[in-house]
């Protein structure tokens, strides 16, 4: 491998050591007169030749060298479909080549000693025509004096230019005024936004009133509806009760079904007055959990609403802050302004030479407050963004409290309507007080006609055994439903009466058993 590799240098080497070879029989002034191309030829071999050396005493980099050509000089002599045995005779040679190419390598280290002191030799040849390059510089730089003049004209054109520079600054300082004039108008902006602001932070207010009076309505509404839970309980008590009421009068009304078989068409009426009095129960059960789902939703609403509010209030305070923070900055910029032109004023007072020197710094810090200006108007656009963002959502919350308004005035309607319902009730209540004193009446009227036909023998003595034990049946049990209704007292007829006017409005079927059991009463007085 170092051979091939010899091979591939000695081509550019030849010349060199044609140059070696050769007896050194020109003198220094031959030398002297060589020409460039022959000094650069020279100057190239001997960087080659350090190159060489370097590479050849690196022998990490000549491994992966060795290794990378025998990649190139194997692949493309391996055929395609070899055998296991013909790459292992490969691979026999190839170490053979490869020990040939280590006994090279060691023969092209010995060459180095001898290349080392052709080297040395020629840089000191090289040093020779280093001078002579020396002596053509000091030329070159006499030239490059020449060009200097040159550059000191062109330096006086920039100045020239640079006069120009403070006519445009002038005109720059026009732009700064417009800049003010700017800024002026950013203030009135200012000054409306504010004016925006405070008229926010009175509907703000308004809210807040609005927010307390719904609070208020809302608790109203809670202690009415606890109130009404109350009552609700209480109703479910008497019902129950009255439940277990009917519950009996159903047991005396299966005693007094087999008695009153021929009495059947008037007591389908009865039933079909229970049947629709009982739809009626079921139609205001879902009345009343309709009412208390709408109740809890706007609870749920007006914390909502609480919510929003409070939230509003955090989002205007924040912004009120950086208003102030905003307005400080401004401020403090419009001050540094103020001072930055007083020392302008004062710097153009004094020399030329002086006055520019400072203006480049003024110029420098007015661009930085005009940045500075740029940046506060991108603020004062973002916090107006803002207050149109706060200015919508107080909006949504004035309809959102509009709407509970409206359902507020929705539940006093319905609680007019229920009062309504109620007096409706008690005028029912009185009506059934009197039905009850004449279910009184006609007991005792029955009770007296009982006593008298039980008191005339002539009936006892034409009355058979037979029907004498069904009749003494009937009247047993037509006489304990009549001890029941006259041992109640007026107070407990007026309990139970508004008991089933109550349950006729919650459940509506206490008073079809009423209606059914004063019936049945009637059908067998009759």
């Amino acid at each position: 491998l170092h051979q091939f590799r010899l091979l591939k240098i000695e081509p550019l080497l030849s010349p060199q050591k044609s140059l070696t070879s050769s007896p050194r029989t020109k003198s220094s002034t031959t030398i002297d007169t060589e020409s460039p191309s022959t000094v650069e030829l020279n100057m190239r071999s001997s960087c080659l030749f350090i190159f060489i050396i370097d590479d050849l005493f690196n022998s990490d980099a000549d491994e992966d060298f060795e290794d990378k050509m025998e990649d190139q000089l194997l692949s493309p002599w391996l055929p395609p479909e070899s055998t296991v045995e013909e790459q292992k005779q490969q691979i026999i040679e190839l170490e053979d080549e490869l020990q040939t190419a280590e006994d090279a390598r060691l023969r092209c280290e010995v060459n180095i000693g001898a290349l080392k002191q052709q080297m040395e030799k020629h840089a000191h040849e090289n040093n020779e025509q280093i001078e002579d390059r020396i002596r053509s510089l000091n030329k070159q730089l006499k030239e490059y004096e020449l060009e200097l003049d040159e550059e000191r004209k062109s330096k006086q054109q920039i100045l020239q230019q640079r006069k120009k520079i403070e006519i445009d600054l002038q005109d720059s300082r026009l732009q700064i005024d417009e800049a003010n004039k700017q800024k002026e108008e950013a203030l009135r902006n200012t000054r409306r936004l504010q004016t925006q602001i405070r008229e926010v932070t009175r509907e703000m207010e308004e809210i807040k009133v609005i927010r307390n009076e719904s609070l208020m309505n809302a608790k109203e509404w809670q202690t009415k509806i606890k109130t009404l839970e109350q009552s609700l309980q209480q109703l479910m008590d008497e019902k129950d009760l009255v439940d277990r009421q009917r519950r009996q009068a159903q047991v005396e009304r299966d005693e007094l079904q087999q008695e009153l078989a021929s009495l059947g068409s008037g007591k389908g009426a009865f039933i079909d007055e229970k049947r629709r009095l009982e739809a009626r129960i079921v139609q205001l059960e879902e009345e009343l959990e309709e009412e208390q789902t709408n109740t809890e939703i706007i609870g749920d609403k007006h914390k909502k609403l609480a919510i929003t509010v409070e939230q509003l209030m955090l989002d205007l305070a924040a912004e009120k802050a950086n208003n102030q923070k905003a307005e400080a900055v401004r401020s403090n910029l419009e001050r540094q302004n103020r001072e930055l032109r007083e020392k302008l004023e004062e710097n153009e007072e004094f020399g030329k030479g002086k006055s520019r020197a400072m203006l480049g710094a003024l110029e420098a810090k007015v661009h930085a407050l005009e940045e500075q200006l740029d940046g506060e108007v991108r603020e004062k656009q973002k916090i107006s963004r803002s207050v149109r963002t706060l200015e919508k959502r107080l909006r949504d919350a004035t309809a959102v409290a509009d709407e509970s308004r409206k359902q507020s005035d929705a539940y006093k309607e319905q609680a007019e309507k229920a009062s309504v319902r109620v007096r409706n009730m008690k005028r029912r209540e009185e009506e059934l007080e009197e039905e009850v004193t004449q279910m009184k009446q006609r007991l005792r009227k029955a009770l007296r006609e009982k006593d008298e036909i039980e008191e005339n023998p002539a009936y006892q003595r034409a009355r058979p055994s037979t029907a004498h034990s069904s009749s003494t049946s009937y009247v047993r049990t037509l006489v304990t439903s009549t001890k029941y209704y006259s041992e109640l007292s007026d107070d407990d007829l007026q309990s139970e009466a508004t008991n089933a006017s109550v349950s006729e409005t919650l459940n509506g079927g206490n008073s079809t058993m009423r209606n059914s059991a004063i019936g049945d009463l009637n059908n067998g007085n009759h």
